[in-house]
């Protein structure tokens, strides 16, 4: 049956009086899909009772997606005493619209709509029935009254004269009685709790008086986690100066083009976000750089200078997980992000050994998010992160010095609009800005006459507020903060091999300090080669 051509304006009504039995057929309709006052086509049926089996085709006229709070948008309609079985229809094929996923259910949340059925973006539960009243308690009874004495009569007064009468007042005429206010009609309970049509992925259970549960569709959460994952990506080819260089005590050459240096890699870790449907991801990635000192030259007292340009490459892949078909860690699907950078550091060393290094990178980015159904879009877009970074070393013993780090990062991070074939994408973020304080323990020994420095490191990472917005079709906006706080702790070791070249290594465990539930481990293999 073909509703769509009853009516027009999304008002086609099909009537049937007395019983309707589907017989595996198809019914067809046009809603809008969005709030609960959406408009949509409807099958109504008066008196009989609906059974059989007919599967419901649903095609969006329109509907940018909404919440619905209430009933939901009504497709069938049972009145004047007709009865419904849980397993007359069900939705052919998904139903999506804007960020939100809409089943079909058998009922809703007030008294009179059990047997009719529902489009609904959310899982909700009728109200809890009020208490009866409490009956007043019966009145005491009151004790008899003791009778007084009489008291003894006092002699009469003096006569007064008496008064000259006062006119009486005109009386004045009666206000006209205000009409009693009236009382809106309550909005009773359905007597049943909504039953979701066969072939319906489980859902949260309805809890009579709880509010109602949003049903995001899993491409939510993966397209909310792009941006953040795109932050953690760039990051990891930024570094700090010591994952880059090695140390300052290496930079000892000057000249034109004096050394190179190169290093690889990686990390396994996992994350979560907050936000409207706190994504996470659950990942590894693995990457290399590739840089040139190209000028140092010598200052004043005993500072040196040096400007150089690096080359990066990393590639992300991770599962997503977040809040979606109305469950929270509910896996949503895939994320693969790659990385290409092109930077270009400033660092200035001390005779104390101290350092101030400045670093302007962009990232082009290119990847996919799949959802588990198969739903995705192309990632695509631009990083620029700015960094600066400074340390000094305070001696401890003759081998040993304690050198507290600052380093503060900005983020810009631009990523395209797209249309995943169920509503266009747009993606807007703000500055991410990092901070890390942190202290390192290094160490000089001479190995097999190879001189080894071993350092033990603590960092605490706090990212600032900010926020992501991903909106669907220029109305439904989702957020994710950027808000997170981390502490590392790590070790690593720098060999100078040769006068020429040395080769250094880090390893760092992260973990969460906030409510982001991190975790993580960091690698990195670098060397350094002088010309």
């Amino acid at each position: 049956m073909d509703v769509r051509d009853a009516g027009s304006a999304l008002t086609g009504t099909l009537t049937v009086n007395g019983n309707y039995t589907g017989q595996n057929g198809r019914l067809l309709l046009l809603s809008a899909l969005g709030d609960d006052a959406s408009a949509s086509d409807r099958l109504v049926v008066a008196q009989g009772r609906i059974s059989g089996s007919t599967r419901m085709i649903v095609s969006n006229a329109g509907g940018l997606g909404a919440l619905t709070l209430g009933n939901g948008i009504e497709v069938v309609q049972a009145i004047n005493g007709a009865t419904s079985d849980s397993s007359a229809f069900s939705l052919q094929s998904p139903l999506s619209a804007g960020a939100y996923q809409y089943y079909l259910f058998k009922g809703g949340a007030t008294a009179g709509s059990e047997n009719s059925w529902f489009l609904r973006s959310t899982v909700i539960a009728p109200p809890t029935p009020a208490p009866p009243p409490v009956e007043p308690l019966p009145e005491p009874a009151q004790p008899t009254p003791q009778p007084t004495p009489e008291p003894t009569p006092e002699p009469a007064p003096e006569p007064t004269p008496t008064p000259q009468p006062v006119p009486a007042p005109l009386p004045n005429p009666e206000p006209e009685p205000e009409p009693a206010p009236t009382t809106p009609a309550p909005v009773l309970p359905a007597a049943a709790l909504p039953v979701p049509a066969i072939g319906t992925p489980p859902l949260p259970e309805p809890v009579r008086g709880a509010a109602p549960i949003a049903l995001y569709r899993p491409e939510v959460a993966n397209y909310s986690v792009a941006a953040p994952s795109a932050s953690v990506l760039a990051l990891s080819s930024l570094g700090t100066f010591h994952e880059r260089q090695g140390d300052q005590a290496l930079l000892t050459e000057y000249g034109m083009a004096p050394a190179g240096w190169a290093r690889v890699f990686g990390s396994d870790f996992r994350q979560r976000w907050s936000g409207d449907v706190s994504p996470g991801l659950d990942a590894s990635f693995k990457g290399y750089q590739i840089g040139h000192d190209l000028y140092a030259w010598h200052l004043e007292n005993g500072r040196s200078q040096r400007v150089g340009l690096f080359v990066a490459h990393n590639r992300l892949d991770g599962k997503v997980q977040g809040f979606a078909e109305g469950f929270r860690n509910y896996e949503t699907g895939h994320l693969k992000l790659s990385g290409q950078s092109l930077g270009a550091y400033w660092t200035l060393t001390t005779p104390g050994g101290g350092y101030v290094d400045a670093v302007a990178m962009g990232t082009r980015l290119d990847g996919r998010s799949r959802s588990v159904r198969g739903t995705g879009v192309d990632i695509e877009g631009h990083v620029l992160s700015l960094s600066a970074e400074a340390g000094y070393p305070l001696p401890l013993s003759q081998r040993w010095v304690a050198e507290p780090q600052l380093q503060i990062i900005y983020q810009r991070i631009d990523l395209q609009d797209q249309h995943d074939g169920i509503a266009h994408l747009g993606f807007d973020s703000q500055s991410y800005t990092t901070g890390r304080i942190g202290i390192r323990f290094k160490g000089r020994y001479q190995f097999s006459s190879v001189p080894i420095a071993p350092y033990l490191r603590a960092n605490l990472w706090h990212t600032k507020d900010g926020h992501d917005t991903l909106t669907f079709d220029h109305a439904e906006q989702i957020r994710t903060e950027h808000r997170s706080t981390t502490g590392s702790i790590g070790a690593g070791m720098i060999a100078t091999l040769s006068s020429k070249a040395s080769l250094h290594w880090s390893a760092d465990y992260l973990v969460d300090l906030g409510e982001q539930g991190t975790e993580g481990v960091n690698t990195s293999l670098g060397f350094r080669l002088v010309w």
